[in-house]
């Protein structure tokens, strides 16, 4: 996989400038976990949580805790386009979809995913019909 290039919606484990993000990959490499567990899918649920944690938040501002519910969240989550995600990166839904709207080109350098550009917007590649 070496030198592989690829997309990639989600902060990587190289991100140690971006501090709750140095904070996941220090408890991960404290807890002694196998290398090959950290992986797109460990940023991106970690990424969905944080989301999941503001929308709450929004919710419960919206709405007071004694209305909070599921439908409420999810009117937040489908009126909601952007989020900060507990700083771990820029995340924009795209229009019409639960799609990240940013990525970043990366490539497998000495096994990790290291960024090789900064976020950029995805173009919308769906067939017409589903826009």
């Amino acid at each position: 996989m070496e030198g592989v290039v690829g997309v990639q919606p989600f902060w990587t484990p190289s991100d140690t400038d971006v501090a709750i993000a140095k904070k996941f990959v220090d408890n991960f490499i404290a807890q002694k976990r196998p290398a090959h567990q950290m992986t797109m899918a460990y940023t991106g649920f970690n990424t969905a949580n944080a989301i999941a944690v503001e929308a709450l938040a929004k919710t419960v501002e919206r709405v007071g805790w004694d209305k909070l519910n599921g439908q409420e969240v999810f009117k937040t989550l489908a009126e909601s386009k952007s989020f900060k995600a507990m700083g771990f990166q820029p995340f924009e839904f795209a229009p019409g979809t639960r799609s990240p709207l940013k990525s970043r080109i990366v490539q497998i350098k000495k096994g990790d995913v290291v960024p090789l550009s900064g976020w950029l917007s995805c173009p919308d590649m769906r067939p017409a019909e589903y826009r």
